[in-house]
């Protein structure tokens, strides 16, 4: 049974392709008929296919709506009849009589891109519709949120690709939408300039552009035609934009020298003729790929950490904050970063969105901070996280600064946070991440993949982040997804420790240790910072699982526990090798005695290769000493293998015994 059936016409299955794909990205299984023979076979696997699918997604178009467009048609009627119907259209049409009560999604002009509002909406509605809810076709618009999607490892990636250009775009917007007689807020984006004859940097600069404009199409920032862009670099250019509504304009120039590319990247405010904003970066020729994609994602990125300043009504922002704003938002150093924010908090004290984010980057900055300023960060980001709060209840980084100073085993009041900031602000990446990564840890995998993917499309630019998700994804199963996110990350980021870590990890664990191995003994693929002994203890587990000889598993299990022991592996790592290589003797021996001053992510107990740990009778009190199995009586909410079919005991009663016995 799939999640999701595509009716369509035939005919526009070039268009209906992105909406397939985009909907497999989101983890749904998808059925529509490419591939099936023709004749009464092919009508049969249709109709099991439709009386079978949790949702079904019809596409109306010009060709749907009309007298060749029965079948879909008569699909549509099954699936209202069902209760199962999603209606998009991809045309400006009118359904046919009977289908008119529900709504249908308008994805007319939609260019594929999965953060865009509106396929976030038919993904949201399609999600509800498969897990049983009653079809009523998208839900209602939720206000967008204000985030800073950068976070919580904003300042290493970051404003190296369009950063500063990008955020200075969207505050001029925030501020002239503030404006009591906004002027004209459209956005053109000019073909960049390119020197003739050099087809790879025509295709890079084409490829900046338009991933530029799906971005800000996404952000709900409207740009004019190619078309109407193009009138712009003709004379009276002011006259030109008034007309067109254009507020700012968008340009570049794109030159290869050598193996390098420079780019240069402007703004320009055709009202004044003035150029507000100039940026300019180099990149190597081999990486013009990841390039094209990071700079769409950096367009996302960058234009939710100035919307903080648009969510709160009460204030007014003068053009001098706003920049001020958005320069301690694209700063790149934490430190620096926080500086900056309190003299932003000085100029503007009552402006919720600067006290929530320095919260934010004191928390960042703590953990490189020797005792004595770890700690005064830490009180600093409580008192700014909570002052931010009282300013403004819908601040949902806020509560996010208060969720990350939690202690991470104190699992109710760290979810009551992250909840509550969902709450009033459920697009903000740093909430939806963290609490993916909650319900990891409490071994709710499936509920924990559906944040990590939200979260993943708000947090575009964080390699961290981008590992954490495909992590997630293959710890609930979902490995070929895991790989591709994965490979995705490595080739935007090929010389991040995160991603080259994570990388390694979830071919190990996926089961293609050959590929693992392969990625150790490069040091390009290889994480820098991975010591020889870690890197020793590693290779021993990968060998060992792809030969399965027993003299192989006795020896990397010596390495791992040695390893795990004197903690140059982390100890959850080495437990988790243990249990892959089926050594549960040896991991409990290091869960239940870590190394001083270690700590246990349970995270890890939940995964594939950690199955024959969860049968161990001793792995409930091993999850009592964790916080686990309070916390799992508390909310009525188990991990998903105790809700399994072949689940290997009632957790419900084991849990009771133990409390009993305390």
């Amino acid at each position: 049974m799939s999640d999701i059936f595509i009716s369509y016409k035939r005919e526009d299955r070039p268009r209906v392709k992105p909406l397939v794909d985009a909907l497999a990205a989101e983890g749904f299984s998808v059925w529509w008929d490419v591939g099936i023979e023709g004749g009464a076979a092919w009508r049969r696997s249709i109709q099991v296919e439709l009386e079978a699918a949790r949702c079904v997604v019809v596409v109306w178009s010009a060709l749907s709506v009309g007298p060749e467009g029965e079948f879909v048609q008569d699909e549509a009627g099954v699936a209202k009849r069902r209760g199962v119907y999603l209606p998009v259209a991809i045309d400006d049409v009118v359904p046919p009589l009977g289908f008119g009560q529900v709504q249908s999604l308008p994805l007319i002009g939609w260019r594929g891109r999965r953060v865009d509002h509106r396929f976030r909406e038919l993904a949201a509605a399609a999600r509800r519709t498969a897990d049983g809810a009653p079809s009523a076709g998208p839900a209602a618009k939720i206000p967008r949120s204000a985030r800073w999607s950068r976070l919580p490892r904003l300042w290493p990636i970051g404003a190296a690709v369009l950063g500063v250009l990008i955020v200075a775009a969207a505050a001029w917007f925030a501020f002239d939408r503030l404006a009591p007689s906004p002027p004209p807020t459209r956005m053109a984006i000019l073909p960049f300039d390119v020197a003739a004859g050099d087809p790879v940097a025509q295709s890079l600069a084409d490829g900046v552009v338009e991933g530029l404009t799906g971005a800000l199409d996404a952000d709900r920032i409207e740009t004019t035609s190619a078309e109407a862009a193009a009138r712009l670099h003709g004379p009276d250019r002011a006259r030109t934009a008034r007309a067109l509504g254009v507020a700012y304009v968008l340009g570049g120039q794109a030159r290869r020298t050598g193996d390098a590319f420079h780019v240069t990247v402007h703004l320009d405010d055709p009202a004044v003729e003035t150029r507000l904003w100039s940026f300019g970066f180099d990149r190597p020729v081999s990486q013009v790929l990841g390039f094209q994609e990071e700079v769409a994602n950096s367009v996302e990125t960058a234009l939710d950490c100035v919307y903080s300043a648009r969510k709160q009504k009460d204030v007014r922002l003068d053009r001098p904050t706003i920049a001020a704003f958005m320069q301690a938002c694209a700063t790149q150093d934490a430190n620096r970063a926080r500086d900056l924010f309190k003299k932003l908090i000085d100029r503007a004290p009552r402006l919720s969105a600067a006290r929530s984010t320095l919260a934010l980057a004191d928390v960042i900055a703590a953990g490189g901070l020797p005792a004595p300023q770890d700690q005064a960060a830490r009180a600093e980001a409580r008192a700014m996280a909570l002052s931010a709060l009282a300013l403004n209840p819908n601040d949902g980084r806020g509560y996010a600064a208060l969720a990350i100073l939690t202690p991470w085993e104190n699992w109710t009041e760290r979810e009551k946070l992250l909840l509550a900031g969902l709450s009033v602000d459920p697009d903000e990446g740093f909430l939806n991440m963290p609490q993916a990564r909650l319900l990891q840890g409490v071994g709710r995998n499936h509920e924990a993949a559906l944040y990590a993917q939200h979260g993943s499309l708000l947090t575009p630019l964080d390699d961290g982040l981008s590992g954490i998700a495909a992590k997630i994804l293959a710890q609930d199963g979902r490995f070929a997804q895991a790989k591709a996110a994965i490979e995705r990350a490595a080739q935007i980021w090929p010389g991040s420790d995160n991603v080259r870590s994570d990388r390694f990890r979830i071919n190990l664990f996926a089961g293609d240790p050959e590929r693992a191995l392969a990625l150790l003994k490069e040091p390009a693929t290889r994480p820098s910072d991975m010591e020889a002994d870690e890197l020793a203890a590693w290779q021993a587990v990968a060998e060992a699982l792809k030969s399965k000889a027993p003299s192989a598993i006795h020896a990397a299990g010596l390495a791992m526990s040695t390893a795990g022991a004197n903690g140059k592996v982390d100890v959850t790592d080495a437990v988790r090798s243990l249990a892959a290589l089926g050594l549960v003797d040896d991991a409990f021996r290091l869960l239940e005695h870590p190394p001083r001053g270690s700590q246990i992510w349970p995270g890890h107990l939940f995964t594939r290769e950690a199955a024959d740990l969860r049968r161990d009778p001793r792995f409930m009190p091993v999850a009592a000493t964790l916080g686990l199995v309070d916390f799992w009586r508390s909310t009525g909410k188990w991990p998903d293998f105790c809700e399994a079919p072949d689940r290997p005991y009632d957790c419900r009663a084991a849990a009771a015994r133990l409390v009993g016995a305390r």
